[in-house]
């Protein structure tokens, strides 16, 4: 049943590619979907048979969704250069994300060679794009949380981050955030900043 699931899925795939552009979109999105569906039950063999014909098709968030798999080796074999390879095809189409994770490659030098030069323009790229991420690794430049941190933070503010709200509030940048919330305040400082969770986790 399951090896008939993943033969469907990729005759899905396939169809999705020869679509009118805007239901070939359409198409495309909701397998997406159903791809992310399969890896969040850990059938990783199934959002890969999703994954790959789509992001071989152009889709950029498949691109990069199959560099986090690579990266996990989650039906993959771990390949960094293999990994960052999705990440840079991402960017090279303008995904933010793909930018972000392209950036830390070079960052880490794992996959790239290390540049940090490199890194900071495709944070850029990124935050451009309103990646909250690349906005707050970006601010970390400013170590003495001067108006560069300020400017970025607030711009992540601009995007939903709660991290960043609270952040600039313990920074004491509180005219910055005046309609911040206690609850704000708990989540970020339980769920991030004690127990070291996603920084996007209280945006949810």
């Amino acid at each position: 049943m399951i090896a008939f699931i993943r033969a469907l899925a990729v005759c899905l795939s396939a169809t999705a590619l020869f679509l009118p552009p805007a239901l070939a979109d359409e198409a495309q999105e909701k397998l997406l979907d159903q791809a992310l569906a399969a890896y969040d039950e850990g059938d990783f063999e199934a959002a890969k048979s999703i994954l790959l014909p789509l992001a071989n098709a152009g889709n950029s968030d498949a691109m990069v969704q199959t560099g986090f798999m690579i990266h996990n080796g989650e039906a993959f074999i771990p390949d960094a250069k293999y990994e960052c390879d999705w990440y840079e095809r991402a960017a090279d189409l303008g995904n933010s994300e793909g930018y972000y994770y392209l950036g830390h490659c070079y960052n880490e030098g794992v996959g790239r060679g290390l540049d940090p030069k490199k890194y900071y323009d495709l944070l850029l790229h990124s935050a451009e794009r309103g990646y909250i991420p690349a906005m707050i690794n970006l601010s970390g430049f400013d170590n003495a949380h001067g108006e560069e941190y300020r400017h970025w933070m607030k711009m992540a503010v601009e995007h939903g981050s709660k991290f960043a709200k609270v952040s600039l509030w313990l920074d004491n940048f509180k005219d910055d955030v005046p309609d911040i919330k206690i609850q704000d305040i708990v989540c970020v400082s339980w769920k991030i900043l004690i127990w070291d969770g996603d920084i996007l986790e209280c945006d949810e």
